[in-house]
């Protein structure tokens, strides 16, 4: 799809200097990248998860908050059912830290009492 490769490219590629044109850039892209976020975990689980990294900065500053839970437990689920050590893999590299930080406010724990079962 050119959209997803399109609209990945933008996610990848801020200019240093540039963040609030890069950050408006991403809002009027909105819906685009809703449908990227859809169409990639259909098709190209690599893409979405180089997008879910890529727009980190974006959905932090923006507060879209419940869009990159919902999409990286979608993706993370996905990515787990072609091959379980990746999925647990992506889910440290790219997204633990939110979804542990959520999990331990959720739980009301410390996040230095949580253990997490590597397997």
């Amino acid at each position: 799809m050119a959209l997803a490769r399109y609209i990945l490219g933008i996610a990848e590629h801020r200019e240093a200097g540039q963040l609030g044109s890069w950050l408006d850039r991403l809002e009027e892209l909105h819906e685009d990248i809703l449908a990227t976020m859809e169409w990639s975990l259909e098709h190209d689980l690599e893409l979405g998860a180089r997008l879910a990294s890529a727009l980190y900065v974006f959905w932090q500053l923006r507060g879209h908050a419940s869009e990159p839970r919902d999409f990286c437990d979608a993706l993370l689920r996905r990515v787990g059912e072609h091959d379980p050590a990746v999925g647990r893999a992506g889910a440290v590299m790219h997204v633990g830290p939110d979804l542990v930080g959520r999990e331990c406010h959720d739980r009301s724990e410390q996040p230095d009492q949580r253990v997490i079962d590597p397997v």
